[in-house]
């Protein structure tokens, strides 16, 4: 199916492997942001290489490695959550984020 679409057979096995152990790294909540990076780059991948034969508007075609990707990019840019290991291991440290700044808080005249 790769040779088909024009991918390099070798591919397969790259594609399986990162399915395989980044899925269970996401599982576990280890290593999350990367693992998800290199998940929704794969789901792109996929849908230029083999959902978009048949144009933009046929959405049924890759409207699932969509929302994959999608998924994939919520997590690079939120991170694990509370029950991960990368939690565990980085604690807060992991978990920095601008402040923003309170708006409705009057200063005292």
């Amino acid at each position: 199916m790769f040779v088909q679409h024009g991918l390099q057979p070798q591919l397969v096995y790259v594609a399986g492997v990162l399915e395989t152990f980044a899925g269970l790294l996401l599982l576990l909540g280890l290593f999350t942001r990367a693992a998800a990076l290199l998940l929704a780059i794969e789901m792109c991948v996929a849908i230029v290489k083999v959902h978009s034969d048949h144009g933009i508007m046929a959405v049924h075609e890759y409207e699932f490695p969509l929302a994959l990707a999608a998924a994939c990019f919520a997590l690079v840019t939120t991170g694990a959550g509370t029950a991960s290991v990368d939690r565990l291991l980085y604690g807060e440290a992991g978990l920095k984020r601008v402040r923003t700044p309170n708006l409705t808080r009057r200063s005292p005249r």
